[in-house]
């Protein structure tokens, strides 16, 4: 449709509309534009717009989303929220570090005294597994012996001797969960440390950008104040 013609059907359809109308506009499958006061049910879905009785464009509808759309803004809503959780818990995490901790020699304190903690449980299982063998040791000799002279082994001996075998066999285990949680604890120390000094950098770079601030709001009203009377 020419402009003039269109322009024409506008004003005639002002007209004759009551002074409250409003007239839609739309685009159908073959790119041609419409005005009329409502759109047609297939096209309700997509891109409309609404005109006043000016014919100046009041509100934009826009088209209604797609299945696929709606999923794909489900889904980066189900991100966001992981990513505002893990946020929210290393914000939680990041407190209690800076609270707990002054200094990084605090921090590197607390280390030595936990890993110590572990290393003395270490140490004393060692000492208990060897006097075990030691035990043990003095049992198999005798039970040479008993051997040596064909006579049978006491039943008390025999149920000594799987006791020790055990306990050692326990305690070693013992010795190894300790490492590795050992291990565990001091990696955590290690993280721990590392973001604690990233945490205090940033305070810093912080402080020194507040720092600069007020000096430079301090410069300014001085230039102010110092300003010559007209």
């Amino acid at each position: 449709m020419p402009y003039l013609l269109r322009t024409i059907f506008l004003i005639l359809f002002f007209l004759s509309q009551p002074v409250y109308a409003e007239l839609k506009k739309w685009v159908d499958t073959n790119g041609q534009i419409h005005y009329g006061d409502k759109v047609p049910p297939q096209y309700l879905r997509k891109e409309h717009k609404i005109m006043n009785q000016e014919g100046v464009v009041i509100e934009n509808v826009p088209a209604s989303k797609t299945e696929e759309q709606l999923r794909a803004e489900r889904r980066q809503q189900k991100i966001n929220e992981i990513q505002a959780e893990k946020k929210r818990q290393q914000d939680f995490k990041d407190r209690v570090l800076i609270d707990t901790y002054t200094t990084e020699r605090d921090l590197l304190k607390a280390r030595e005294e936990r890993i110590g903690t572990f290393t003395s449980l270490i140490d004393l299982t060692y000492t208990i597994i060897k006097s075990n063998e030691e035990q043990l040791q003095r049992l198999l000799s005798r039970k040479a012996e008993f051997e040596r002279f064909e006579k049978p082994l006491p039943a008390h001996m025999q149920e000594q001797e799987k006791i020790l075998r055990r306990q050692i066999i326990d305690n070693q285990g013992y010795i190894d969960d300790q490492k590795k949680e050992r291990d565990k604890i001091m990696l955590q120390f290690d993280k721990d440390l590392s973001r604690f000094l990233y945490l205090k950098e940033q305070e810093h770079l912080r402080n020194l950008e507040l720092e600069r601030r007020r000096l430079e709001r301090k410069r300014l009203e001085e230039e102010i104040y110092n300003l010559p009377a007209n």
